[in-house]
């Protein structure tokens, strides 16, 4: 009797897992089908670690990803990632099949493309169609200087607030804020919930099963603000 008990008790795990668990995540897996997504990069010493997190959930959601930078070649990360960069940015056109640009932050994206006008140019452009305008780490800095954070809440990296604030913005201590088409956060340990913010834009649904039981904001224990290393600097913008 315990056996037949135990049998019956198995079967109705599985078929659960195969009709309600498995369909879940499933539909987290080609949530962004269709979707063509840039994301940029800078020509030297970009974020390694944001890049590799948004590369693997826009990927695993079904998106076509379109990895660019300013140049055509290998593009270099801060820890030597080398991504091989087939058409350089200019070569695509904003207003066409694109639904979104990513920028990845990094040491790099502040010290060569703040001010960089095709970039800036590109945003400009995407942001004038309503379509998504993320960025990460270093990487907001490139909006505010294109002007499209006027009156919009955003966050950077701790250390840049000041260029939001000469961009007009409405600068929010938290680690990820959307406003409207434009998703921004502050630095690589909010990698995770930066693209999931990203993904929830184009699919609402998305992640809304949860095995721990834990909300996105838990996610991270670090709160805005927290000091993690002793020498801050040292962390991936």
């Amino acid at each position: 009797m315990t056996k037949h008990r135990n049998c019956i008790r198995t079967i109705i795990l599985f078929i659960f897992l195969l009709f309600v668990i498995v369909p879940v995540f499933a539909q987290d897996s080609h949530c962004l089908a269709g979707k063509k997504v840039i994301v940029f990069v800078a020509w030297r010493n970009f974020s390694d670690d944001q890049f590799k997190i948004v590369n693997e959930y826009l990927t695993n959601a079904g998106a076509e990803v379109i990895i660019t930078s300013s140049s055509k070649g290998t593009a270099i990360g801060m820890k030597d990632l080398k991504l091989d960069i087939k058409k350089p940015l200019k070569r695509y056109k904003p207003k066409s099949d694109i639904d979104g640009i990513i920028l990845i932050g990094g040491h790099g994206m502040w010290a060569d493309y703040w001010d960089n006008a095709d970039l800036q140019k590109w945003c400009i452009a995407m942001n004038e169609t309503g379509k998504l305008i993320a960025a990460i780490g270093t990487a907001p800095g490139v909006l505010s200087g294109a002007g499209i954070l006027i009156g919009k809440k955003a966050t950077i990296w701790d250390l840049y607030t000041v260029r939001l604030h000469q961009g007009s913005a409405r600068v929010i201590n938290q680690h990820v804020v959307a406003d409207g088409n434009i998703i921004t956060a502050d630095k690589t340990i909010a990698s995770k919930l930066f693209i999931k913010e990203v993904i929830r834009y184009w699919s609402p649904n998305a992640f809304q099963h949860n095995t721990s039981g834990a909300s996105d904001s838990s996610v991270s224990p670090f709160q805005k603000g927290t000091r993690i290393d002793s020498k801050p600097i040292q962390l991936q913008q």
